[in-house]
C-alpha cells in the first residue's frame, strides 16, 4: 500500500513538473508581414502663409511625394494633418481634419498628391513644424502601414513681421511691453535712453516682465481667461468666482 502510494504521489510530482515545463517554454511569434516599400516626402508649395488664406476662400497646397518601390500596387488611403495646429486640410471651401480618397500607386512609380491647406481663426505666427500621417494600403500584403513626414511651415500675419522687424521685437507677446516701455524711457533723462534703447538688456529685463504683466491686467479686466478658467486649462485663476 505504502509503494503505490510513494509511486501516485511520484507520477503526480512528474507531471506537474512537465505541465511547468511547457507553460514557461516560449511560443513560436507569429511573422510579422513586411513593411509596405514605400519613400514618401512633403513639398510645401508656398513661401509663407498669410491670414487670409482660408479653406472658404483662397487656399495653397502642399504636395504629397509617394514613391512605390515595391513589386506590387498600393494605394495612399488617407492623409491626416497632425500639425501645425493653426493649419488644416480643405475638401474643397470645407476644412476637414483628415482627407479620405483613393490614391492608386503602381510598381515603380511615383505619384504626386495636391492637398488644399488654409488657416484656422486667429493663427499663430513663426515657422512651425508641420507633420503628416499617410495611411497606405497594399492589396498583395493584406497590409496598412501609417508613415509620418514631416517638414516646415512659415505662417504670417501681412504686415505684423514687418513691424516686429522695424521695433526689433522677437515675437508679438513681448510688443505691449516694448510700446509701453519705450514710451516711458523717451519721458525719462536723456542719460538713461542709452542705456535703455531697444535691444539691450537692460531693456528687456524691463519689456519681458512688463508684457506678462500687461497681458493678465488685460485678461482680468476684460474676462478674456473665464473661459479657460471654467475649463481649468490656465494657471492663475484662483479666486475667481466661476458660475456653476
Amino acid at each position: 500500500m505504502s509503494r503505490a502510494l510513494a509511486r501516485l504521489i511520484l507520477l503526480l510530482l512528474v507531471a506537474a513538473g512537465a505541465a511547468t515545463a511547457l507553460a514557461q517554454a516560449p511560443t513560436a511569434a507569429a511573422p510579422q508581414a513586411p513593411a509596405i516599400p514605400a519613400r514618401i516626402g512633403i513639398i510645401v508649395g508656398f513661401g509663407a502663409l498669410d491670414e487670409r488664406v482660408r479653406c472658404e476662400g483662397r487656399t495653397e497646397s502642399l504636395y504629397l511625394s509617394v514613391q512605390n518601390d515595391g513589386a506590387s500596387p498600393l494605394t495612399v488611403r488617407s492623409v491626416r494633418l497632425l500639425a501645425p495646429s493653426d493649419l488644416q486640410l480643405c475638401d474643397g471651401s470645407l476644412p476637414v481634419a483628415e482627407l479620405q480618397r483613393t490614391w492608386p500607386v503602381e510598381s515603380g512609380h511615383r505619384v504626386v498628391i495636391q492637398l488644399p491647406v488654409g488657416l484656422r481663426e486667429a493663427p499663430r505666427q513663426g515657422r512651425m513644424p508641420l507633420i503628416l500621417e499617410v495611411e497606405l494600403g497594399a492589396a498583395a500584403a493584406a497590409r496598412t502601414d501609417r508613415i509620418l513626414v514631416s517638414d516646415q511651415v512659415d505662417i504670417r500675419i501681412p504686415g505684423l513681421s514687418e513691424s516686429l522687424q522695424l521695433l526689433g521685437v522677437p515675437t508679438l507677446l513681448l510688443l505691449p511691453g516694448v510700446l509701453a516701455a519705450s514710451a516711458f524711457f523717451l519721458l525719462c533723462r536723456p542719460s538713461w535712453r542709452g542705456e535703455f534703447e531697444v535691444g539691450k538688456p537692460a531693456f528687456w529685463m524691463v519689456a519681458i516682465p512688463l508684457s506678462f504683466g500687461l497681458s493678465r491686467l488685460y485678461t482680468y479686466l476684460t474676462g478674456r481667461g473665464d473661459e479657460f478658467c471654467a475649463n481649468g486649462r490656465r494657471r492663475g485663476c484662483h479666486g475667481r468666482a466661476e458660475g456653476h
